[in-house]
Order: structure tokens, then C-alpha cells, then sequence
């Protein structure tokens, strides 16, 4: 997993942290694995950062990301 990315809604309230994964075949095994995951990196933030207010956090996948390393493989050929 690699995170590419990440979003701030403009209240701060929502924050989605997109990822790549390699192997392909993995990738919504670690998708599932982030999400389920979201209560002990929200408890990992509020120990590390100092931040007013705590915001939602969400996981996707980077699929831009993953169009940019196509285009990238298209054009190598």
C-alpha cells in the first residue's frame, strides 16, 4: 500500500486518504482492511497531531493513480 494522496473537506471535517496497492489482486482486500482500520488511525491521529477537532476519516482507492501508471505503460510501448 502506498498512500498517493488525501483530501480535506472545506469545514475539516472529512478527510479521505487514497492509497495504491501492489498487487492489483489486493487491492480491495486493502481497501477493506484500511476501512476497518479507520477507529485505530483516528486514535493514532488524536495521540500525534495536534488538531482542534478531529476529523472523519475515510480510505479509497486511487484510481487516478492507477490511470496515471496505465497512460505511463501505454506510452512505453
Amino acid at each position: 500500500m502506498t498512500v498517493t494522496r488525501a483530501e480535506v473537506s472545506p469545514d475539516l471535517k472529512n478527510v479521505t486518504i487514497f492509497f495504491s496497492v501492489l498487487p492489483e489482486e489486493r487491492e480491495l482486500s486493502a481497501l477493506h482492511f484500511a476501512k476497518r482500520s479507520r477507529t485505530d488511525f483516528r486514535e493514532y491521529i488524536k495521540k500525534h497531531a495536534a488538531l482542534k477537532f478531529l476529523p472523519n476519516i475515510d480510505f479509497e482507492l486511487d484510481l487516478g493513480e492507477k490511470n496515471r501508471q496505465r497512460i505511463d505503460d501505454l506510452t512505453r510501448t
